[in-house]
């Protein structure tokens, strides 16, 4: 992969930090010094137990391509998601004749088995990313759509089922770099929240309101192309239309509004709006999608100055199970295996 380009190994000053360091698995693109190999053997020697404490004496594995930081993660955890993501995709590439990538990560020779065949996998996106304990591990959800065989009990020959997989990593993430610690695990899915968030748009949009000629003009010239964008959007507002354009019709089918909107609105009045829209393409092909809006009045018009990145909620909303980590936006998938 060329994001993990081999590097020239740097002086490193024995007063300063720790480097990210990882498991007896991990071997990475910097391998062990010749003086640590007697030790490393002693710990295969000694079991599981010694690969996994023998994560503070393996080498060195330089930082993965810079990642623009989100909000709540910071920039190690986000160099571990996307390191996780790619040693998922390797480990899962790998074949008993073709260990391809994963020599990479990890020390191969180690592996007691790989699989004559390849997985086959899509859609492969980091799904958690926990934060950081003092040793600098970082656990890491990967999920992927993974082929597995099913027999059903009128067929007799095996089908081919996407399932979705979830898989544990540890990485160890420091100013230093980062390194896989042990190998992928996979794990059940995610607990799914048991209440429904309550949101808070009380109001029905009526559909001769001026407001909702904005909404509906907006979404046509931003979805479809079809129409001037800037003549329904405030003057500042950094909103471009789709391009290209994906759809050739858009009908907003219901809008809500946290409170109800003027016909004519006075310069600074606001209203928070959630749209269902369905959308069509030229092949005829159909979805149905929600557009939480902030329309601003400006001389007596109403124009939108924003999509809001989450609806308005309820205050008094209290989910049933919230997660222990934080989720980021998932990092494009190094790979796609579906041959």
């Amino acid at each position: 992969m060329g994001l993990f380009k081999r590097e020239p190994k740097p002086d490193v000053d024995e007063t300063k930090e720790t480097i990210a360091q990882g498991s007896s698995w991990t071997q990475g693109r910097a391998y062990l010094a010749i003086g640590s190999a007697a030790a490393f053997w002693g710990l295969v020697l000694c079991g599981p137990a010694a690969l996994v404490v023998s994560a503070l004496g393996a080498g060195e594995q330089p930082a993965v391509a810079q990642v623009d930081v989100q909000p709540g993660l910071s920039v190690q955890q986000q160099e571990a998601g996307e390191y996780a993501a790619a040693y998922v995709a390797a480990w899962l590439d790998a074949t008993k004749d073709d260990p391809g990538e994963l020599a990479a990560y990890i020390d191969t020779s180690q592996l007691r088995k790989i699989t004559e065949q390849a997985w086959k996998y899509r859609d492969l996106a980091v799904s958690s990313i926990a934060p950081a304990d003092d040793d600098g591990l970082i656990t890491v959800t990967v999920a992927a759509t993974v082929a597995e065989p099913a027999v059903s009990e009128e067929e007799q020959e095996p089908t081919e089922v996407w399932q979705r997989r979830y898989f544990m990593t540890v990485i160890r993430a420091t100013e230093g770099g980062v390194a896989a610690v042990g190998l992928p695990a996979p794990v059940a899915a995610p607990e799914q929240l048991t209440d429904q968030v309550t949101l808070k748009y009380p109001r029905t949009l009526a559909t001769t309101s001026p407001a909702m000629t904005t909404v509906q003009q907006f979404l046509l010239a931003y979805l479809t192309g079809n129409g001037d964008l800037s003549r329904v959007t405030s003057p500042d507002s950094p909103l471009r239309p789709v391009d290209p354009a994906p759809y050739a019709a858009v009908t907003v089918t219901q809008a809500a509004v946290d409170v109800d909107p003027s016909e004519t609105p006075a310069t600074g009045e606001q209203v928070r709006t959630l749209a269902t829209v369905e959308l069509v393409n030229v092949a005829d092909q159909q979805l149905t999608a929600t557009y939480a809006l902030t329309l601003n009045g400006r001389d007596g018009r109403w124009e939108v100055s924003a999509i809001d990145t989450a609806p308005v909620v309820n205050e008094t909303s209290t989910p049933g199970s919230a997660p222990s980590t934080s989720t980021p936006a998932p990092l494009p998938s190094p790979t796609t295996n579906t041959n």
